[in-house]
């Protein structure tokens, strides 16, 4: 992938309102002045249905959304934040959304993205070229997600093509380094897919998640559930990217 042939985000919009100021406001206001894009700012009281407020951002040019996540739950792996959740059902580009523990993106970015043999998590591609042509490229964690029991016993990690061919796209669109990191699932202590992925992003400075973002469950991908539960532990930023969960 040539980043270069990526449009950039033009505008970053900020959503918010009642004069709070969290972590993605923070955070998108930071990577505007550092690259010189549009700021915007979508108060809540004016765009408080989903619907509405995919009009009002679709005004703007080529946005990256930014958005706080304030109600810290899940109710059946949907987010509580009604907001959020309906703009993870209507939008068709990448939201930065920070949940109730999360801080503010520092410097240097290093983006994690989470890899496993679902294919879904591929549509983390584009975004991330997105990123580097307006934000700059700098290093990627490629986490590599595989069943304990699909390790053999000296537990060198097996290398899937899913995962080469993604760090290799990656280090293409300019992204360096480009690391990827085995991680078993079913281990101790970090046994769930959310907590792998969680103790991962708590050990790289400057870390930005991005994760695939199902608008349904099924029973073809994890990641509907997965990705919400993330949006509310992660310490960090999450580059949430909608898809349905028959992408690749």
């Amino acid at each position: 992938m040539n980043v270069t042939s990526v449009r950039r985000f033009e505008t970053v919009v900020t959503v918010g309102g009642h004069g709070r100021v969290g972590a993605a406001t923070a955070s998108g206001r930071t990577l505007a002045a550092r690259s010189g894009v549009r700021t915007g700012r979508l108060p809540l009281d004016e765009a408080d249905k989903p619907a509405a407020l995919r009009d009002r951002l679709r005004a703007w040019p080529a946005p990256l959304v930014a958005l706080d996540v304030w109600r810290g739950r899940t109710d059946r792996g949907v987010l509580s934040d009604r907001l959020a959740e309906g703009l993870l059902q209507v939008w068709d580009g990448p939201i930065l959304l920070c949940g109730p523990e999360a801080a503010a993106l520092t410097e240097p970015v290093t983006a994690v993205v989470p890899v496993d043999g679902t294919g879904v998590t591929g549509v983390v591609r584009e975004p991330l070229a997105r990123w580097a042509n307006t934000f700059g490229a700098g290093p990627v964690v490629v986490v590599a997600l595989t069943a304990r029991h699909a390790w053999p016993d000296d537990l060198i990690a097996p290398t899937s093509d899913a995962v080469g061919a993604l760090a290799a796209d990656l280090a293409r669109a300019g992204h360096d380094p480009v690391s990827v990191l085995p991680r078993p699932l079913g281990a101790e202590p970090h046994g769930t897919i959310t907590g792998t992925i969680l103790a991962v992003t708590r050990g790289v400075s400057g870390a930005l998640l991005v994760v695939p973002t199902p608008r349904w469950s099924g029973p073809a991908t994890h990641w509907f559930a997965t990705s919400r539960g993330l949006i509310i532990a992660a310490p960090v930023p999450v580059l949430a990217v909608p898809c349905d969960p028959a992408a690749r």
